[in-house]
């Protein structure tokens, strides 16, 4: 073949290289298709593991379901029933937007997608293997989907060495079901891998659902403090001074219903908290941050682990602010230190923002 010639890829390679932003391990095939699910209107999600994910996994839920026109369209590239125009791309309120998941995962493993919805009678299943057609039926099933992938990277062996072991593997998996479940409390998780429930978070208010998420890693239950400044929203989950331990410390934030990676919002609130601290121990907790509609792009990585802030300084400025504040009154005076067995404040409130209502229709993500 002649080098240096620029060339159009046929398009089941080009898939494939797409898919490689999206799915790189079970734990992300995962988190694309419980996010779809939560989308869809969920109250309980279900996730059956094979090997930790590598001889397979499935992701059951009771939300509205697709309708069976739309089953093809699911795993088509860049259909989607989330996003019209690009203005929705800056107020998006859904998880899942591109329209890619279930696209790149049919182009990297066999996938079987079935679905009905509350006024259809029965539902259809949609079967498509990597470079074929997909392939619909009727089939009788209850309310909701489940997608069943198997097979994840068989046609890409160069991807599928760089799986780890299977318990390695179900390991991300959990870790991926806890990050959902700080996002959704209001929604039941369950997580199995060979029959053997790894994770299983009941429906329950935010702060029990942080508490338990915390409890898994050793954390006494958190105090919540909040606030508002500026028209930005900010709670925080914070495990007292004394339940800390040495370290980095673990927070976790979550802006506009996602946990993730904002290093800048972590380094404020571990500035503030500083003082409180014993030394050499870190924060432990879940910030919440809720900017103004408009004034965050979550669409500036495949992935949708990072976001970028229309005006960064304002926001960061209102966290500190909010934080210094609050914190100052839950844990006392800046190096003071609460005693180890006082019962921190709790006299902060926060007002649960709306849910954005459930997409009309469910698609790849």
């Amino acid at each position: 073949m002649e080098t240096g010639r620029i060339r159009v890829l046929p398009p089941a390679l080009a898939d494939q290289i797409a898919a490689g932003e999206v799915v790189e391990r079970p734990a992300s095939v995962l988190k694309e298709l419980v996010e779809n699910a939560l989308d869809a209107g969920a109250r309980r999600v279900e996730v059956d593991l094979v090997q930790g994910g590598l001889g397979g996994l499935a992701v059951l839920d009771d939300g509205h379901g697709i309708h069976p026109e739309d089953l093809p369209l699911a795993v088509t590239r860049h259909a989607t029933s989330k996003v019209a125009g690009p203005e929705d791309l800056v107020e998006i309120g859904t998880l899942g937007f591109r329209g890619e998941a279930l696209a790149s995962l049919a182009s990297v493993a066999t996938v079987r997608l079935r679905s009905r919805r509350a006024d259809m009678e029965v539902g259809c299943e949609l079967t498509v293997m990597p470079g074929g057609d997909p392939s619909v039926h009727p089939v009788g099933m209850a309310v909701g989907t489940r997608v069943q992938v198997e097979g994840l990277f068989a046609t890409v062996p160069a991807r599928r060495k760089f799986l780890r072991a299977a318990a390695t593997e179900a390991a991300a998996c959990v870790e991926a079901t806890l990050r959902l479940g700080l996002v959704e409390p209001a929604v039941a998780l369950v997580l199995r891998n060979d029959g053997r429930t790894l994770v299983e978070l009941p429906a329950e208010p935010a702060g029990a659902r942080v508490a338990r998420v915390l409890a898994r890693r050793g954390y006494p239950p958190p105090v919540e403090i909040s606030g508002e400044e500026e028209g930005i929203a900010v709670r925080a989950f914070i495990v007292p001074p004394a339940g800390t331990r040495r370290g980095r410390g673990q927070v976790h934030v979550v802006l506009r219903r996602r946990v993730v990676a904002e290093r800048s919002l972590s380094r404020i609130l571990a500035s503030v908290l500083a003082d409180h601290l014993p030394p050499g121990h870190g924060p432990a907790g879940v910030l919440e941050v809720e900017p103004p509609p408009g004034t965050v792009d979550v669409n500036v990585h495949p992935q949708k682990a990072e976001v970028r802030l229309k005006e960064p300084q304002r926001v960061y400025g209102a966290v500190r602010a909010v934080l210094a504040r609050a914190v100052s009154q839950a844990f006392g005076p800046a190096g003071a230190g609460p005693e180890p067995d006082a019962e921190p404040s709790r006299s902060f409130t926060w007002s649960e923002p709306p849910a954005p209502a459930p997409a009309p229709a469910r698609d790849g993500g």
